[in-house]
């Protein structure tokens, strides 16, 4: 038994925009309920959950395994048209696994979109997982729906997840543009960990190293708000920032005046090309 993927928005005609959950957490369709509600109808959105998170699912024995589970997924959510994978956080991790398995399938996605995916090993990743920690405590045990508490099966396959995303590392994709947005704030929780600090900060304020960082990216932007922020408060200007990237149009600022250009100048704001290569 599998999760079957989750219609979250209809569109019109155009990219399909397939959206794969973290496990940082019981891995499911809530998790982009804001950017879908952000979508009003303007774009096609899916979640595909990855399995083991529910009694009777079985978590795949690979990485590789697991990629071809999502590739059967993304054919079913996409069988002709254009399509995109989106991954937030280690959701990321996901997509671009997908796209990889997709380049070698001969049917590549139109462009892998990452939000503020950090690479594996990352000091951020104990700070975010603090994070989560603190807002599970403080919403009595559950993060997702309703009394969706992180029981033995979710912890069990976040667990797994982790195992299988050990020692990986993104490889450049040959035929699949990579598009990193990442978020413009830093979490308070950021201020604690050392490595993502720099000393000429004012003491306590989170320096360059807190912002994320993807080495296959093609492109690099920034979208408002904190790693949390930009799929939750902040979704509406992050689908417009993504949608506006996969059409290969100049985005807003981030506060909608601005030009939106992050600190490498490949913000939302910035001049970038369509992301297709096909």
């Amino acid at each position: 038994m599998s999760p079957e993927p989750v219609r979250l928005s209809r569109g019109p005609a155009g990219t399909r925009l397939l959206c794969f959950p973290s496990f940082a957490g019981r891995s499911g369709a809530h998790q982009y309920a804001r950017l879908a509600a952000a979508a009003h109808d303007t774009a096609e959105l899916w979640a595909l959950p990855a399995p083991g998170f529910t009694p009777g699912e079985a978590l795949p024995d690979s990485l590789e395994a697991l990629a071809r589970h999502h590739a059967e997924d993304v054919r079913r959510c996409a069988p002709d048209g254009p399509f995109a994978l989106l991954g937030h956080s280690a959701g990321g991790w996901i997509a671009h696994a997908v796209a990889a398995r997709l380049e070698a399938l001969g049917t590549p996605a139109d462009a892998v979109v990452l939000l503020d995916s950090y690479v594996p090993g990352s000091p951020a990743l104990s700070a975010i997982q603090e994070e989560i920690g603190r807002r599970l405590r403080a919403g009595g045990g559950s993060l997702g729906p309703g009394d969706d508490r992180w029981d033995d099966t979710c912890l069990t396959a976040m667990g797994g997840y982790d195992r299988l995303f050990t020692g990986w590392r993104p490889e450049p994709l040959a035929a699949t543009p990579v598009v990193h947005l990442r978020a413009a704030e830093p979490l308070a929780a950021f201020a604690d960990v050392p490595d993502l600090s720099d000393p000429s900060d004012l003491p306590g304020s989170p320096g360059v190293g807190w912002r994320a960082a993807w080495p296959a990216a093609d492109t690099t932007g920034e979208v408002p708000g904190d790693h949390f922020g930009l799929a939750g408060e902040h979704a509406p200007g992050t689908l417009r920032t993504v949608l506006d990237r996969l059409a290969g149009r100049d985005g807003e600022g981030q506060d909608g005046t601005g030009d939106g250009t992050g600190p490498d100048g490949t913000g939302p704001g910035a001049a970038t090309e369509p992301p297709h290569r096909r």
